[in-house]
């Protein structure tokens, strides 16, 4: 679904090994053709598959695989016309025309074995991904192909192939042919039909301009067409993007789409599709505050459903203080939230130790009634409170294990009651304070609290997927 190295006129950015859902990228430095894959012989049923292909095509033909999607062979074999029978696909580029990669299209008929049914002349001199997708609930998949660029190395061009059903076979026809910097296909608007939702930007113009379409096949007299249906600019702030997720609320579909700011740091843009009124809109700000400063961040995580609710989650993060002046600290929390339509609520508040390998769900009683620091020098999470005494309620340390039989680690205090957690190779000191115990903390509470980085609950692996 994305072009491979960036989606952006001016910047390349590293795409995380995150996965949600449905990414992809285009750009690729291409190869010569005397790089590419010579036909290999293939056996047993594919060899059939190979001579229908050799004997409709010119001498000198060399296969070209898709470098990325599901689907990575220069030969494909998928039953695109649902008809319990599997076609076929070929991408080749012919000897006389090296930089134009093409496929060929392949049935078997019950008598006369494979046969070539259609050759067709693609957009780009590699093929970057194929997918095959029902987009007017017909019965029949379209072919969906993504040609790699050579005079453009950050974005494709997308082809939709429709097929039509014969009696002794099908026909092959081309819906639409565009340019794309990241696409999905997703029913929005829940008429059992998926459309495609394409995020690109004007080339006519030289600052960034991203934009979000939906495009809807169509039955147009004897064919099909693809054809907008909606659309709605994006934030001027984008210059590539990352990801896409989705959800649907209150008879809205919703896209987040997570994305590099022109500034260099991470953020999610929001376009809302309106049901009803068949309107896309983007909320560009929240109460005069912009979605970018809303969901920045300084690490490259995706939006995604993280606990299965139906529901997507935005990384937002903020920053707590404590102190003034040269003492002052600021300590990162994060904060998973639902996008409401005027705002976002945070599901739950996290503190995240990748050196201790170690995320914390901070307790409500405790966000309510303390001031938090992370002091780095004595790798500990302290929460005081919020009163004038500043008394402590709760420490939680990096301890190595050992300290403790060796006497390592210093007396506690009076009104402190410590304990040790343990997993992997790290060890934490959890030491609960007489004024957090009045406030309702206790250890268990605390040690429930704390999930290893190594686990793999969705929230964890989408951390640890940034820091892979």
């Amino acid at each position: 679904m994305f072009p491979r190295n960036t989606v952006s006129r001016a910047v390349q950015c590293v795409i995380p090994a995150l996965c949600l859902l449905l990414l992809c990228s285009c750009a690729s430095p291409l190869t010569g053709p005397e790089n590419l894959i010579r036909a290999p012989k293939l056996t047993g049923e594919n060899a059939a598959i190979q001579k229908a292909f050799e004997e409709s095509v010119d001498a000198g033909a060399k296969l070209c695989a898709p470098s990325a999607g599901q689907y990575r062979s220069a030969f494909v074999r998928y039953d695109y016309d649902l008809d319990g029978v599997e076609e076929a696909l070929a991408f080749y580029t012919a000897a006389d025309a090296p930089l134009l990669c093409r496929v060929n299209f392949l049935d078997e008929d019950p008598s006369d074995g494979w046969r070539s049914v259609a050759d067709v002349a693609g957009e780009g001199a590699e093929v970057y991904e194929t997918d095959f997708v029902d987009l007017d609930a017909d019965g029949v998949l379209e072919i969906v192909v993504g040609w790699a660029q050579s005079d453009s190395p950050s974005d494709c061009v997308m082809s939709v192939y429709a097929l039509e059903k014969t009696a002794v076979s099908f026909t092959i026809s081309e819906a639409m042919t565009r340019r794309y910097a990241a696409k999905l296909f997703v029913d929005i608007d829940s008429d059992r039909r998926r459309e495609i939702v394409v995020c690109d930007y004007d080339r006519t113009v030289a600052e960034s301009s991203f934009y979000c379409e939906v495009l809807k096949l169509k039955k147009i007299g004897d064919g099909k067409k693809v054809e907008k249906v909606g659309s709605a600019r994006l934030s001027p702030d984008i210059s590539s993007i990352l990801g896409f997720a989705t959800d649907t609320s209150d008879g809205k579909f919703r896209i987040y789409i997570d994305a590099v700011s022109t500034g260099g740091r991470y953020f999610t843009d929001i376009a809302v599709y309106d049901g009803s009124e068949k309107e896309f809109s983007v909320p560009s700000e929240l109460n005069g505050v912009s979605l970018v400063l809303l969901t920045a961040r300084s690490i490259p995580l995706l939006c995604a459903d993280t606990d299965s609710d139906g529901r997507v989650e935005v990384p937002r993060f903020t920053y707590v203080s404590r102190g003034t002046g040269d003492d002052r600290q600021l300590t990162e929390l994060y904060m998973p939230s639902v996008f409401t339509g005027d705002g976002f609520e945070a599901e739950d508040t996290y503190f995240v130790n990748y050196t201790a390998h170690y995320i914390f769900r901070i307790p409500p009683i405790l966000l309510e009634n303390s001031d938090i620091s992370y002091s780095v020098d004595m790798s500990r999470l302290e929460f005081y409170s919020d009163d004038y005494l500043e008394r402590p309620l709760l420490f939680i340390s990096s301890a190595n294990i050992g300290e403790e039989s060796s006497g390592g680690l210093p007396e506690p205090e009076a009104n402190e009651k410590r304990g040790f957690l343990s997993f992997g190779e790290s060890r934490l000191m959890i030491s609960v304070f007489s004024a957090g115990e009045s406030i309702g903390l206790t250890r268990g509470m605390i040690e429930d609290a704390i999930e290893n980085l190594d686990d793999g609950s969705p929230i964890i692996a989408a951390q640890r997927a940034v820091r892979s």
